[in-house]
């Protein structure tokens, strides 16, 4: 489950690419260019009736998700059932209406708003000055205090909920699994819902993952750092192709 959440810094990334590649274009094609795009109130207000009222947001967060997740396998950097379940496999079970769920817990309207407003100030700044990446910084204390509360004991249950129930099989493997293991070693549990006795110490793992998501997530949130790290070759949402996309 800790996998499901090493993205953060990226994924947050990947937010910014969605409001500059999709809901930016969509501002300006939808409405006047001469009046929108020198109007920087009226692109903040429609940029955040994109991000806030659509799908762009779960649907990213799956999308990228499992993206990430399958890139990490592939470049050996995770190894599923080494130290973490498959992530693949757990995002698989999850639903569009799981990942709106998720968004809705820890994402609300009123920290996109923020989000968007700072983020689109940058941008004005960035397009019109000779910077690679633009500098914006998020604030992330409402978030970190949206995660560490039930709302974010909500989005992890909404994340298990969607675990099937084990089947004999499931079972007799963890039990097998378990015994094999040296005293004191750590067993993943396998990516379904364990019943009584073991529910209880099976969701426990899933809060524990949630106390390292709150334990590494950053008061502020440095989204040019994080930009300049991207590459246009390996995700192709690289800084420098987005300000040509605006350009454009």
């Amino acid at each position: 489950m800790k996998g499901l959440f090493n993205f953060l810094g990226k994924f947050l990334a990947f937010i910014f690419a969605i409001l500059l590649v999709v809901a930016l274009p969509i501002v300006v094609l939808g409405y006047d260019v001469g009046r929108v795009i020198f109007d920087q109130p009226t692109v903040t207000k429609i940029t955040t009736e994109i991000v806030t009222e659509s799908d762009l947001i779960p649907l990213g967060l799956n999308w990228y998700s499992e993206t990430q997740a399958e890139r990490r396998y592939a470049s050996g950097a995770a190894k599923a059932w080494v130290g973490e379940p498959d992530i693949v496999q757990l995002i698989s079970f999850m639903d569009t209406e799981d990942w709106r769920k998720i968004r809705w817990e820890v994402l609300p309207n009123e920290i996109l708003e923020k989000w968007v407003a700072s983020t689109v100030d940058g941008v004005y700044v960035w397009v019109d000055s000779d910077e690679t990446v633009p500098q914006v910084t998020w604030d992330m204390t409402d978030y970190i205090k949206r995660v560490d509360s039930e709302h974010g004991l909500t989005a992890i249950t909404t994340a298990y909920n969607a675990l099937p129930p084990c089947t004999d099989e499931q079972i007799a493997d963890f039990k097998s699994r378990l015994a094999a293991a040296p005293a004191g070693t750590k067993v993943l549990y396998n990516l379904c819902q364990f019943p009584d006795p073991w529910k209880q110490d099976q969701f426990g793992d899933y809060q524990e993952s949630l106390e390292d998501v709150v334990a590494n997530i950053p008061k502020q949130f440095n989204l040019t750092a994080e930009l300049a790290a991207v590459s246009d070759e390996n995700v192709g949402i690289g800084a420098l192709a987005i300000k040509e996309q605006i350009l454009t």
